[in-house]
């Protein structure tokens, strides 16, 4: 019986894989319950101590990966083969070992955690799985200790490189506070005061020449108009009668009877009259023509003073001024109620048209 099992199952392993009628390859597999037959039968010679009938029956058995075992089984079939070698005293000692070492070495390589199992097998095998488990740990001890002395390494210029680079950084953190900034302080400026016209604007925008020249054209224009009004209301004695409308100015040249001396001065009047006039609208083009420019050069911002700075000093105060800012905060601790604002007044610039002619009036506003 034992002999026709050992054909059967070398000739399965030798066949490989089987081929359908179709001629398909199909993958090779012993058929489990021939495999469970052999490894019944071995298990039947290990109790009988027939080790050399075991070594027969499962070694083809183990030296296929096809067979169709259960991972229990598997495990049954090493054991029996590690025992049956070590228990065979007709073979020499040292292939006893080595044989059995296999083995086990496979059971142990498939599963790290696998443990003998309790049924009793030969005391030489529990000792050699004992031997093998100290030497496997001992392995495993030596591996983590090379590996503890790695990380140790590692460490230890991981941390060497974080202090470089911390010294580094406290250097460049020096230089940095140490370099030399330029600061510009700096007021808010209002529009207002630039729309003021005689070259105010322009003073203010700090354009002196600018202002100068306009202040100089508006005084000239202003005083010629105003010596042309003069000459008009006191000499020629010219009074408006319907205010603005044509027609409306009245003169009485004095102390003039010669009717031909007479037209001459109303022609004189005339003509001076129409010079008042462009002399008017010449400063009116001016004072617009000041306002614009001024506004268009206007800066929001005026630089008072330029200086170089340590940015150290710049973050205190910074620093300063931030804590300084929530102390004074609403709310905070030690502040008071902070008071209404008081009304404003705010200037505003206005053409202002008279019975006795055009002028520029000033507003008020609150």
């Amino acid at each position: 019986m034992h002999a026709v099992l050992i054909g059967w199952l070398c000739l399965t392993v030798a066949l490989g894989p089987a081929v359908t009628p179709s001629g398909g390859a199909t993958k090779a597999t012993t058929a489990t319950p021939l495999a469970r037959e052999v490894l019944a039968d071995a298990d039947k010679a290990w109790r009988a101590g027939d080790f050399a009938t075991v070594r027969a029956l499962l070694e083809p058995l183990a030296a296929n990966p096809d067979a169709a075992l259960e991972p229990a089984e598997r495990e049954t079939m090493l054991v029996l083969l590690a025992d049956a070698w070590l228990g065979d005293k007709s073979i020499e000692a040292t292939e006893r070992r080595d044989q059995a070492t296999k083995y086990l070495t496979r059971l142990m390589n498939a599963s790290p955690d696998w443990r003998m199992p309790t049924v009793t097998y030969g005391p030489e095998l529990y000792d050699l799985y004992g031997e093998l488990r100290i030497e496997r740990a001992g392995r495993a001890g030596e591996e983590c200790e090379a590996s503890l002395v790695v990380c140790k390494s590692d460490h230890a210029s991981s941390r060497d490189e974080v202090a470089r680079e911390k010294q580094s950084y406290a250097a460049l953190r020096t230089r940095f506070e140490a370099q030399e900034v330029e600061v510009r302080e700096t007021v808010a400026r209002t529009r207002v005061l630039a729309a003021i016209p005689f070259g105010f604007g322009h003073f203010y925008n700090g354009d002196l020449a600018l202002g100068g020249s306009f202040l100089a054209a508006e005084a000239l224009l202003g005083a010629a108009g105003i010596g042309l009004l003069i000459q008009r209301t006191v000499v020629d004695g010219c009074r408006r009668t319907r205010g603005f409308q044509n027609g409306s100015l009245d003169c009485d040249p004095r102390g003039v009877k010669d009717q031909a001396a007479l037209e001459r001065r109303r022609d004189a009047i005339v003509q001076r009259r129409k010079g008042e006039e462009v002399v008017a609208w010449m400063l009116l083009g001016v004072v617009a023509l000041d306002i614009v420019i001024a506004q268009i050069r206007f800066k929001a911002d005026k630089t008072l003073s330029i200086s170089r700075k340590p940015r150290s000093e710049l973050d205190a105060d910074r620093k300063k001024a931030s804590t300084g800012t929530r102390r004074n905060a609403p709310g905070a601790p030690g502040t008071r109620k902070p008071s209404p604002r008081k009304p404003r007044a705010s200037l505003r610039t206005a053409p202002m048209v008279s019975p006795r002619g055009v002028g520029l009036g000033v507003h008020v506003r609150f």
